[in-house]
């Protein structure tokens, strides 16, 4: 998805853990519904992190944050990850992106 020479757009929804959540960070354009929450457990279950996590979060929210996002593995909610700039839209529904 990094090479593509199109605009990838993802709108997410409900739980965003893990995988899902990589494949979001990829993405030129991020956004949710109200009812998103993102949460990264890999290192509470004993988990290594992939490139993704690692590299493309730094990048997006800054070291300080994405270490404490990868670190504790905290659960955000769509106005955090928006404060956060990992998202720049939160919506009622996916369906009504601006």
């Amino acid at each position: 998805m990094l090479d593509h020479d199109g605009i990838i757009i993802s709108g997410l929804h409900g739980w965003v853990i893990g995988g899902r959540f990589e494949i979001h960070l990829a993405c030129d354009l991020r956004a949710a519904t109200k009812d998103m929450t993102i949460m990264l457990p890999e290192l509470s279950m004993g988990l290594m992190f992939s490139n993704a996590s690692t590299k493309l979060l730094s990048r997006i929210v800054g070291e300080g944050r994405a270490k404490q996002l990868l670190f504790l593995g905290d659960k955000i909610d769509a106005q955090q990850a928006y404060g956060y700039g990992l998202i720049f839209q939160v919506t009622d529904d996916i369906d009504t992106l601006n």
